[in-house]
């Protein structure tokens, strides 16, 4: 029994392998669009309050009072602003994104006395239901994914 092995268009796979390799040490050139999806993910969730427990009724009271809207995680909408928008006008509403070779941050800022609920919400506490602000929804994760996906495949990312 004789075998024979021939060889297709190697030098081009090893290209395409090496392409892969390299994309995938660094990921700031798709940074700026993975961010621009977790904005919109945001988006999503201020504008549905999906996914947050239900304002209690002292709660409604409270904020009746206070005439403050009478939606969840919203009182002067600076958190909605901060996590929503991008830019130097996110920025210094306390937004964190950043992006390095290996990582992209999102989130608020630590040390803002002024949002400082968007944290104690995350975790929730005592008599408090959590309601988590940054929330990898299963659509959001699909679009971070696709951005990935088009960075490594070397695909413009917008």
């Amino acid at each position: 029994m004789r075998f024979e092995i021939v060889t297709l268009n190697v030098d081009k796979a090893e290209r395409l392998i090496e392409g892969y390799g390299e994309r995938a040490t660094d990921i700031r050139p798709a940074g700026g669009a993975i961010v621009r999806r977790l904005v919109v993910g945001e988006k999503r969730r201020f504008k549905t309050s999906a996914g947050w427990a239900p304002l209690k009724d002292s709660t409604k009271k409270r904020k009746k009072r206070q005439k403050l809207p009478r939606k969840a995680m919203k009182a002067s909408g600076l958190l909605e602003k901060t996590l929503t928008r991008i830019g130097a006008t996110a920025r210094s509403h306390g937004q964190l994104s950043t992006v390095s070779r290996s990582e992209v941050r999102f989130g608020i800022k630590g040390g803002r006395s002024d949002i400082f609920y968007g944290a104690i919400s995350q975790k929730g506490r005592e008599g408090q239901d959590a309601r988590k602000v940054v929330v990898f929804t299963a659509r959001t994760k699909k679009d971070v994914r696709s951005v990935v996906q088009d960075h490594l495949a070397g695909r413009d990312v917008v």
